[in-house]
């Protein structure tokens, strides 16, 4: 009697998986702008923070009855308290302000800062050494926000105001990655996500409500509901999914330089969908930026 063999699913569909990751995280760029239009962003930031985390959390349960993955400790809810104020509600209301007051190319590039300002944290941290190589990346991509700012005027709608609120969802981001670590030794990426969402979105809940007393909601178009159901569904939960997945065959190197298309998609289909302005001080400040993170991501 011949034994099932159990195979790892083949490069291809894992790499494909991943591009479709990046696309529907790109994508957010865009139709998050068709939510905040109507809706105020802290009432969209905390539905959709509190429904991907109820949709994630039968994903981490099966996962943990599976795995016998280990419960959180009495002292892990203080600070995932903390990670779900920076990593959720502070970080979603700044993206989701300044994806309303920014052009979508200049969005996509402030974003890609995230993995510079884990580095920053996590050598103040002494978690990293900065090396020269590092420390050149860094000073390239600042180069390239510079770039950003002087050439504002040729942007579009971009403004200095939305510009450092996506700055803002970037660094907070970050602060979530680095106070995460020591969470993420015992407890699963997707438990962290899922508890994460959910408690970051209660956070926001009473100020969402003060939000919304005066919000129409029958007022509120199908296309804005839309939004708000994509972005639930799809970068805050199938992309997660989808993230942790593959992580479990293929090394997390190779996933997060998947992670460098998501910019450049952000910004070709901010051009192409939006008629953002395609300029040469945005190909030189987006160049710049990507090819900083690149550097200092691998001194």
């Amino acid at each position: 009697m011949t034994e099932g063999v159990s195979s790892s699913p083949s490069a291809r569909r894992i790499y494909s998986l991943l591009c479709l990751m990046v696309t529907l995280w790109a994508l957010n760029f865009i139709i998050a702008r068709y939510a905040v239009r109507e809706i105020p962003p802290v009432v969209v930031a905390s539905m959709r923070a509190v429904l991907a985390g109820l949709i994630l959390l039968p994903f981490w349960w099966l996962r943990a009855r599976a795995t016998g993955e280990a419960a959180f400790a009495r002292g892990d809810w203080l600070r995932l308290t903390v990670l779900s104020a920076t990593g959720v509600s502070l970080n979603q209301l700044c993206f989701l302000v300044g994806i309303g007051s920014t052009s979508t190319s200049h969005a996509a590039v402030l974003i890609g800062l995230t993995p510079l300002f884990v580095l920053a944290l996590a050598a103040m941290a002494g978690l990293e050494t900065l090396t020269a190589r590092k420390m050149l990346g860094m000073l390239i991509a600042m180069a390239g926000v510079a770039v950003l700012q002087f050439a504002r005027g040729s942007s579009g709608n971009a403004t200095l105001a939305g510009d450092l609120m996506i700055a803002g969802a970037a660094l907070t981001f970050a602060v979530y990655t680095i106070l995460g670590k020591k969470l993420t030794a015992r407890i699963s990426g997707l438990a962290l996500t899922a508890f994460s969402y959910l408690i970051g979105g209660m956070l926001l809940l009473p100020l969402a409500l003060w939000q919304a007393r005066n919000l129409d909601f029958s007022q509120i178009s199908g296309t804005a509901w839309t939004a708000m159901a994509y972005m639930t569904l799809f970068p805050s939960a199938l992309c997660y999914v989808i993230f942790y997945y593959a992580l479990k065959h293929v090394p997390a190197s190779r996933v997060s330089n998947v992670g460098y298309l998501q910019p450049v998609l952000a910004m070709g289909l901010g051009i192409w969908l939006l008629g953002d302005s395609l300029t040469s001080e945005l190909l030189a400040g987006g160049s710049l930026v990507l090819t900083g993170v690149v550097l200092s991501e691998r001194g």
